[in-house]
């Protein structure tokens, strides 16, 4: 009797051992199949980036090897190759904040470029301007040009000059616009107004 007990018992530590055995090692399985390995490649064949810098770079076959390779790259840091263009979107207006002397900006209302020169936005000049001088009558003040016309500058006072004591002090002489009298001779200048180049695309 005493022998069975003993039998029983010992089966019994057995089982539990098993059973136990069995959990740990499930829970090992189960922490070891939770490790996951992830590999990435870079630079991606595709992506999309809210932030990337690199020293220089080169956009499509450069050198027209038949291949994308080291030697599509421009020769500087700061240099940006591209094998056939760059396309600008075109704006509804010239950006107002965050802009930078050197910016380049295509506008969708003239269908012109503007360059940003460290305080303003400029017209970028095109192949087929056409120029006048605006004359007019105030001294004061530079003429406006026509709707269509930018002003490219004044070019200051027209008036005419008057010789005194002369036999020709009835003749008047015309100065152009930023010229003055003769120094020699006692003239007297006489301001009639003001000129300003215009030009348009």
């Amino acid at each position: 009797m005493y022998n069975r007990r003993v039998l029983v018992s010992l089966i019994l530590v057995l089982l539990l051992w098993a059973v136990a055995e069995f959990y740990d090692l499930s829970s090992f399985a189960q922490e070891e199949g939770e490790t996951i390995t992830i590999t990435t490649y870079y630079p991606s064949p595709y992506g999309v980036y809210n932030h990337l810098q690199a020293k220089r770079m080169a956009v499509g076959d450069t050198d027209e090897s038949g291949g994308i390779d080291a030697a599509d790259l421009p020769e500087a840091d700061g240099q940006l190759y591209t094998a056939r263009s760059v396309i600008y979107k075109p704006q509804s207006s010239l950006p107002a904040f965050d802009v930078r002397e050197g910016e380049l900006v295509y506008s969708a209302t003239d269908k012109k470029f503007y360059y940003y020169d460290g305080s303003k936005w400029t017209k970028q000049a095109g192949a087929g301007k056409v120029c006048y001088i605006k004359y007019s009558n105030n001294p004061t003040s530079c003429p406006v040009c026509p709707t269509d016309w930018d002003r490219v500058d004044c070019l200051g006072v027209w008036g005419y000059c008057v010789l005194f004591n002369s036999i020709y002090s009835d003749i008047p002489v015309w100065f152009p616009p930023g010229g003055g009298c003769p120094p020699q001779g006692s003239w007297g200048s006489y301001d009639v107004g003001q000129a300003a180049l215009c030009c348009k695309d």
